[in-house]
C-alpha cells in the first residue's frame, strides 16, 4: 500500500472471504525489516533536516514520515497463520497484471511486499524485498491525491449489483488505455466534521488524465446508471503532490530454503518504467 489515508472499510470487509485466511485485517502502520529499514529511517530523517532542523514542526514530521518506511500491513490472528497468510497473499497480490498493481477485493490497487520479523536468511529474497522498499517508498513519496467531490462511497444503489460506489468507480479504466487511473481513496481533509471528504491517489505519470477524468466522472456515471448518481457527489475538487528522491544502502544475507519466497526472478526492473523516471532513484535500485 502506499497511503496513510487509504479507505480500507470494503477492503477489511472482504478481505477474509477472498483469501479464505480466518481473522486476516488490513491496518496503515510503520513496517520494520531487520537489515533493510533502518537505511530508510536514516533517509527519512535526512529528508526532514533538510527541510527544517526543528524536529518538533510540522514540516519535520511530515517530511520525515514521509518518507518512513510505513504501508498497509495484514494481520491474522495466530502466528501460525502467518506462513499461510503470507504465501496466499504473495501468489494473489505479488506480481503485477500487465504492467500494473495487483486489484484487491475492494477494486484498490497495490502490491504486497513480504517482511518477517528477523532477518530474511536469503540473499535473493533479501535483494527482491529490499528494491520492492525501495520502490514502494519512493512511490508513496510521490503519490498524487486529487481531492474529490465524491461522497458516500460505502454506500450502493441497486445498479451497482452489490458493490459500494468505491468498487464501481476504482474498476473503471481508461478508455483510451484500458488501464486504471485511481489506486484507492484517501480520506482528505475536511474542516467541516460533520462530512467525510475523499480524494483518490494517482500515480504521477498519470495525473493529468485522472484530473480531466474526474471532470467528467459523474456525467459518465449519470449515464450508465440514472440520477441516484446524485447521491455520492458533493463540492469541489484540489490536487496535492510532493516530488524527491531516495538514497540507501543494500545488506547482504546468508541463504536459507524457507526465506526463498519468490519462484522465479523478480520483476521489480518492469515496475520502474511505469512512472519512475528520476534518475537516483535508479541508480540506487540498480545497487
Amino acid at each position: 500500500g502506499s497511503s496513510e489515508h487509504q479507505d480500507m472499510v470494503i477492503l477489511n470487509r472482504k478481505l477474509e472471504e477472498a483469501t479464505g485466511i480466518p481473522g486476516i485485517e488490513a491496518s496503515y502502520q510503520n513496517v520494520h525489516q531487520t537489515g533493510i529499514t533502518a537505511d530508510f529511517w536514516k533517509m527519512a530523517n535526512n529528508k526532514a533536516s533538510m527541510v527544517t532542523k526543528d524536529k518538533m514542526s510540522r514540516e519535520y514530521i511530515r517530511t520525515k514520515y514521509l518518507w518512513a518506511p510505513n504501508a498497509v500491513a495484514f494481520y491474522v490472528p495466530k502466528r501460525e497463520l502467518v506462513p499461510l497468510a503470507r504465501k496466499k497473499l504473495l501468489h494473489d497480490y505479488g506480481k503485477p497484471l500487465k504492467g500494473e498493481d495487483p486489484i484487491w477485493p475492494d477494486a484498490s490497487s497495490m502490491r504486497l511486499l513480504p517482511l518477517k520479523g528477523a532477518a530474511i536468511r536469503n540473499d535473493k529474497t533479501n535483494e527482491i524485498v529490499r528494491k520492492h522498499m525501495v520502490y514502494h517508498n519512493w512511490m508513496k513519496a510521490n503519490e498524487n491525491t486529487i481531492n474529490t467531490n465524491m461522497i458516500n462511497i460505502h454506500d450502493s444503489i441497486e445498479a451497482f449489483n452489490g458493490k459500494t460506489f468505491s468498487e464501481i468507480f476504482l474498476e473503471m479504466e481508461d478508455k483510451d488505455t484500458g488501464t486504471k487511473l485511481f489506486s484507492h481513496f484517501n480520506r482528505a481533509w475536511n474542516n467541516d466534521p460533520r462530512k467525510t471528504k475523499w480524494g483518490l491517489s494517482v500515480k504521477a505519470n498519470v495525473i493529468t488524465k485522472a484530473e480531466q477524468t474526474i471532470q467528467q466522472m459523474k456525467d459518465i456515471l449519470f449515464e450508465n446508471y440514472g440520477p441516484e448518481i446524485d447521491a455520492f457527489f458533493d463540492d469541489e475538487q484540489t490536487r496535492m503532490s510532493y516530488w524527491d528522491a531516495v538514497q540507501g544502502k543494500p545488506k547482504q544475507f546468508s541463504q536459507e530454503d524457507d526465506d526463498n519466497w519468490f519462484e522465479d526472478e523478480d520483476d521489480i526492473d518492469e515496475l520502474v518504467k511505469e512512472g519512475i523516471v528520476d534518475t537516483s532513484f535508479i541508480q540506487f535500485l540498480s545497487g
